[in-house]
């Protein structure tokens, strides 16, 4: 009887043992399941205040750049056009040589204004050398331009019907000759009000008729450009010295104002005494400048272009983002934002001008994009 009592309270002890180990087991469980518990809210803590405070961030920090497009192709300095009327075959075919050769040699682009009759009496398409001259300029970058028909005085200060007959009568003669031309300047500089409105209805891009310092109107029909002061009128020996240095202070002014300077020169009439002299010199002093040198056609091309640009700023978690529309190759933009935000990663084809002022980045697209976009991110930090 005695080893069966103590048989069974062998078996209760070691079942109490059980069950104690059991309960410590699941304690123990307990206690592992209530650290992990907890180490997963404090991670969810943490991680919801960084969340939190990025939000508050992200609401709170404003992202709101000021945008400035610069005047000139690759953030140039001024601008500089060239002009060139009374292009006939009714003067020697070396005076226009000698203009081209004289630009070429600096690398320079002028705009010419051509008379296809000039008096009925020279007419352009019986040239073929001079035809051949005109086309060879206008494949090295030169415009070629209408100046009118016959070239009369006041050639173009009649009735809108005969100013249509003579645009047509003009346009066919150089169509013939091989030139689709965009640009128009009135013999005399003398036209009608009726006369923009024609040249629109031609497909003229510009009207350059005229005769003021160098100034841009883009007016509702067409753009209109005055033609620039002239220095080489049949100018003496002698009068090379005044006029140079009366065209190097009209450009100097312009190029302190970051605006164009446009001047007016007449075949023959710089040819015969001291213009070439005085051009040669002028285009000397003028390409020591950082401007850009383009035709006129040149010209109203890029301010419809800048005219088109286009874009739109979006804040980001990480900072924020500018995107750009229709942006012609050499646009030059300031954009201006708070010192916390830095650019990231540039696309290709755009150069990062260093600034000296923090949260001032100038940049230039040096392709053309039909939409492209910059990416800023926060920097945190001192002046952050």
């Amino acid at each position: 009887m005695k080893n069966y009592n103590c048989w069974y309270a062998i078996r209760d002890s070691h079942r109490k043992d059980i069950i104690e180990n059991r309960l410590i087991y699941n304690y123990s469980l307990q206690y592992h399941d209530m650290r992990k518990l907890t180490a997963c809210i404090v991670v969810s803590a943490v991680l919801s205040c960084f969340f939190l405070c990025g939000l508050i961030l992200y609401m709170t920090r404003p992202f709101d750049p000021v945008i400035t497009v610069r005047p000139w192709p690759y953030d140039r300095d001024g601008a500089f056009t060239i002009t060139c009327d009374d292009i006939s075959t009714g003067y020697p075919l070396e005076y226009f040589n000698d203009i081209v050769d004289l630009l070429d040699s600096y690398g320079l682009k002028a705009t010419f204004f051509v008379i296809p009759y000039h008096g009925e009496w020279d007419l352009l398409t019986e040239s073929p050398e001079f035809l051949d001259a005109l086309h060879q300029a206008e494949d090295s970058g030169h415009e070629i331009a209408l100046h009118g028909y016959a070239h009369y005085e006041n050639e173009f200060m009649c009735s809108p019907h005969e100013q249509e007959m003579l645009l047509t009568k003009g346009l066919e003669i150089m169509y013939e000759a091989g030139f689709s031309v965009k640009g128009f300047r009135a013999p005399c500089l003398q036209e009608t009000e009726e006369t923009p409105v024609l040249l629109e209805k031609f497909g003229f891009a510009y009207d350059s008729s005229t005769y003021r310092e160098s100034e841009i109107i883009q007016a509702d029909i067409l753009f209109r450009l005055s033609s620039g002061h002239e220095y080489t009128w049949y100018i003496s020996e002698e009068d090379i010295p005044g006029s140079l240095s009366l065209a190097q202070g009209d450009f100097l002014e312009k190029y302190m104002h970051r605006s164009f300077f446009s001047f007016v020169t007449h075949m023959k009439a710089v040819n015969e005494g001291g213009g070439m002299a005085v051009l040669d010199q002028l285009f000397s002093y003028i390409t020591g400048y950082d401007v850009w040198n383009g035709t006129l056609l040149d010209l109203v091309e890029w301010e419809k272009a800048r005219e088109a640009v286009a874009w739109n700023e979006e804040k980001t978690l990480s900072g924020g983002e500018i995107t750009f529309f229709s942006v012609p190759r050499g646009l030059a933009v300031d954009i201006n934002l708070s010192n916390s935000y830095v650019l990231h990663d540039p696309p290709p084809g755009i150069q990062v001008v260093p600034q000296t002022g923090e949260g001032h980045h100038r940049i230039i697209f040096e392709d053309a994009y039909p939409q492209v976009t910059l990416s800023f991110g926060v920097q945190y930090g001192p002046g952050s």
